[in-house]
């Protein structure tokens, strides 16, 4: 077993090719017999903010392709965080306690599997960003290109989140329940169904919301907007302190895993 976080790290990336060859087939199995497979995903997604922008685009008096590029833009991101979050509590005791106490995969490999997983079935997004951008009247440049670094550092941050929450859950079954909650209400406190520059000279508290940062990194880069570059800045510094905090709990509870499980 790896002495600390970031050996843990590096051997996942090492072995990132089976994790990436089971992550393909989890995306594959869990739409098998549907007519049209993960698109599903994407489809639920297309409903959902359809409607929801029906009437919240007369209440904020937009127009309602633009606000439908940003709701969608915004919630489509939102579910990469709550993949991090609310989906990750269970992934240790539940989800893939067969792959770690009966087949033996580690623990940096199921972690790895999950969030492959995940970041598969949101690339089957992107494609739909350029339709709904391109419908929305958004002048395609070089600056949209700029979602990339921020997904990367999204997705970077999701690596410590996940761990840290799926360690954490499954030593404190009962803090599964209190993030999933807390998960409910920060879609609300996050603006994607708001702009920021309605609360006024309020507005920079949002970025008291990690999410704000995760959420405008990947989606105004594809909407046109200037990216403020805080946000890079924010995203850093989490991932800098987010390692260090994730190394010091995994030399803590490294042996005591199984345990828990």
């Amino acid at each position: 077993m790896e002495k600390n976080f970031y050996s843990f790290t590096l051997n996942t990336i090492k072995n990132h090719s089976l994790a990436l060859n089971i992550a393909k087939l989890e995306t594959t199995v869990k739409y098998r017999r549907t007519l049209i497979g993960n698109f599903w995903i994407v489809l639920t997604y297309l409903i959902t903010v359809s409607i929801i922008s029906v009437i919240w685009s007369i209440v904020m008096n937009v127009p309602y392709l633009d606000y439908f590029a940003k709701v969608f833009l915004g919630f489509t991101s939102f579910y990469l965080i709550l993949s991090f979050t609310a989906q990750a509590t269970d992934i240790l005791f539940l989800q893939y306690k067969g792959l770690l106490l009966s087949l033996g995969i580690k623990l940096n490999n199921v972690l790895s599997i999950y969030l492959l997983t995940k970041f598969l079935e949101f690339l089957q997004f992107i494609p739909m960003y350029i339709i709904i951008i391109f419908l929305a009247g958004v002048e395609i440049t070089l600056t949209n290109l700029l979602f990339i670094p921020g997904l990367i550092l999204v997705f970077l941050n999701g690596y410590w989140i996940t761990f840290i929450i799926s360690i954490s859950c499954a030593r404190f079954r009962d803090l599964g329940m209190l993030i999933t909650a807390i998960m409910s209400a920060s879609i609300l406190l996050t603006p994607i169904l708001w702009d920021k520059d309605q609360l006024g000279k309020y507005e920079n508290l949002v970025y008291l919301n990690p999410f704000t940062c995760m959420i405008e990194s990947i989606r105004d880069p594809l909407l046109g907007i200037d990216v403020n570059p805080f946000i890079y800045l924010q995203l850093i510094l989490f991932l800098v302190v987010g390692f260090i905090i994730s190394d010091l709990i995994y030399r803590y509870s490294r042996k005591k895993i199984n345990f828990w499980i």
